[in-house]
């Protein structure tokens, strides 16, 4: 897995709805994707560490799908909520950035450790 790469946060940020229900849409299945990948037996801990590090990857991954899911619905329920919600869509999408950086973090180290204990 590579890392991912949010070429949306790198640029400015449209305040064009249709653009930003787009980008939530992917965001989402993306999310969707994480929480498949660290439900995968092959990401399970092998350590103390690791264990801590994985449920606080899968409450991140629970927080990013509600903020996502709420984003979407105030872009939905109201015509101007674009220009309103770009700043808190931004914030969003960095946070994600970020998760999907620890998760490959995480990936790795789970990666090492059973190559470690094989």
């Amino acid at each position: 897995m590579t890392v991912y790469e949010n070429t949306t946060t790198k640029a400015q940020f449209t305040n064009d709805k249709n653009v930003q229900l787009k980008r939530l849409d992917r965001n989402q299945r993306d999310i969707d994707q994480f929480s498949r990948k660290l439900s995968s037996y092959l990401c399970e801990p092998k350590t103390y560490h690791q264990f801590v590090r994985f449920n606080e990857l899968k409450e991140n991954v629970s927080e990013l799908a509600h903020s996502n899911e709420n984003i979407i619905t105030e872009l939905r329920s109201d015509e101007n909520a674009s220009a309103r919600c770009s700043g808190m869509l931004q914030k969003h999408l960095d946070r994600f950035q970020n998760f999907a950086s620890e998760v490959v973090e995480y990936l790795r180290d789970v990666k090492v450790t059973e190559t470690t204990i094989a």
